[in-house]
């Protein structure tokens, strides 16, 4: 049977993917999502295998007909939450805010995360140049973490220099929800000027949840990410606008 060139990009594609999954869980990042990558490679090495024995079009036209749409939902949705994460990617905060929230994420015995270095790094950074503006850092303990998230991200802000009486700590929050209802104990949402330090692939659905809860003087400060984390954070990201779209957190 001669392979099309349709099946061999199909198969590419799904190698790629697989390779990716596997980078992405040899990090040990904290989640589950790189199983993501796997399934989603499957799916193409399906479509590869369907595509070149011309099964498809043995199927029923309706089921063809309700493939197709399936397809055609999936992509719209992708790439409308994708431009949606994409919008907040470069925000810049106004100087003086009177609260900066650094959101938790992965932290271990040795110190945060990659993913959330380079959120307090952002943090110290717009704190050295606002030397009145109080931060909140916000996460509790993980089911893979020893230490409450807030311990690590205030220890580290320590050590490089904001004095502790700056840093006011929200250790009990499980997830980006929390973090901010919890932390806005600290604050007035309606007076208060609050910005949210999180990286850029997260700093759009984390807005949106603050605006819903209503904080109303919000500013984002975006945070970078490392390369090799940024296409399985953004795609995780559809799922994340999705979700709390749902349960009513957007």
């Amino acid at each position: 049977m001669k392979i099309k060139v349709a099946t061999i990009v199909y198969l590419v594609i799904a190698v790629l993917l697989v390779i990716y999954g596997i980078t992405i869980m040899s990090l040990q990042s904290g989640s589950k999502f790189f199983v993501v990558w796997f399934i989603v490679a499957g799916i193409f090495a399906l479509a590869a295998i369907v595509h070149n024995t011309g099964v498809f079009g043995t199927v029923h036209k309706g089921v063809r007909i309700t493939i197709n749409i399936l397809i055609i939902a999936a992509i719209i949705w992708i790439a409308v939450t994708q431009l949606l994460v994409i919008t907040a990617f470069s925000q810049k905060p106004p100087k003086n805010l009177d609260y900066i929230i650094v959101l938790g994420s992965q932290v271990t015995e040795s110190g945060p995360a990659p993913i959330t270095k380079f959120r307090l790094d952002s943090a110290y950074d717009y704190l050295s140049e606002n030397e009145d503006t109080i931060v909140i850092v916000s996460g509790g303990a993980g089911g893979n973490e020893s230490l409450t998230e807030s311990s690590v991200m205030k220890d580290y802000l320590e050590k490089r220099g904001i004095a502790a009486k700056r840093i006011l700590t929200e250790d009990e929050s499980r997830n980006t929800t929390e973090n901010i209802s919890f932390s806005s104990h600290y604050f007035d949402k309606e007076n208060d000027t609050v910005g949210i330090v999180t990286n850029n692939f997260h700093l759009f659905r984390a807005e949106a949840i603050a605006k819903k809860q209503g904080v109303k003087n919000i500013s984002g400060i975006s945070a970078p990410c490392p390369p090799y984390y940024l296409p399985n954070n953004m795609f995780r990201e559809s799922f994340g606008i999705v979700k709390d779209f749902l349960f009513g957190n957007l």
